[in-house]
């Protein structure tokens, strides 16, 4: 039982969850650029949609982009807002890394490289900026605020999966490699542990006010992406749309109470 004056932790998981994710993928990402398989993997992986159409892939993928991920905080907002306030915190912090990390190594995507035949692409064809892998980067985040401040293992384990299964549908779609999608984890799950000890530190996000303000600024989120076009992958506007309306509704049902 929490007492009076004692500050509650905003990082519920165990170390060796916390540590393991990212350890992970980290020696994977090693294994991958070592032993040069990145080519390799990608061409396997960037063929998953023969199997499946490029409508599933297309539809998870949009999981991964930024305002959609914002919208997906609405749910929390009343009954945990320590997970948005984090969210958003850690958001803050992979925005200006992925930025920065993007700019200084500039290495091309699979498009800049191979020849355009040999690349299946669903969605718009980037050719810069592949590492790290921003999709994977922000459902990593918000994978992690969820796995991070529950201590229910099966709500960490199916959002870590969710999670890498986005980070496939990224070379799915031909756009990443498969050392970026790996990076992108270590990055966002990264941030979303840093985002919610600021969060615990610095709480003003959590508090009554603050949660009427982040909610209305999520709630204008979720009309943009309700009747906007922003992710331009083909035929992901229904999904898009139900998404952005569910979330709308909950969260305005939420803040009402």
């Amino acid at each position: 039982m929490e007492t009076v004056g004692e500050k509650k932790s905003f990082v519920l998981a165990p170390l060796w969850l916390l540590v393991g994710v990212p350890s992970l993928a980290l020696l994977l990402l090693v294994l991958v650029v070592a032993a040069g398989l990145d080519q390799p993997l990608f061409h396997a992986l960037n063929q998953l949609s023969t199997y499946t159409g490029p409508a599933f892939w297309a539809n998870l993928t949009i999981l991964g982009d930024g305002l959609v991920c914002a919208v997906l905080l609405l749910p929390w907002i009343r009954k945990n807002p320590e997970r948005v306030w984090g969210g958003l915190l850690g958001a803050v912090i992979m925005t200006i890394l992925l930025r920065v990390l993007k700019e200084m190594l500039g290495i091309p995507r699979p498009l800049g490289i191979l020849p355009e035949e040999s690349v299946i692409v669903i969605g718009p064809g980037h050719r810069r900026g592949a590492f790290p892998s921003g999709h994977t980067a922000t459902i990593a985040l918000y994978a992690g605020i969820l796995a991070l401040s529950t201590t229910r293992r099966l709500y960490a384990g199916l959002a870590i999966a969710l999670a890498g299964l986005i980070g496939v549908s990224r070379i799915a779609v031909g756009v990443h490699w498969p050392s970026d999608v790996l990076a992108g984890l270590i990055l966002g799950w990264g941030s979303a542990w840093a985002g919610l000890c600021l969060a615990e530190r610095w709480s003003w996000g959590t508090g009554p006010r603050a949660r009427r303000i982040l909610g209305g600024l999520l709630l204008v989120s979720a009309l943009v992406l309700l009747f906007i076009d922003h992710t331009e992958y083909p035929g992901v506007l229904i999904f898009q749309r139900t998404l952005a309306l569910g979330c709308l509704v909950w969260g305005a049902v939420e803040l009402r109470r």
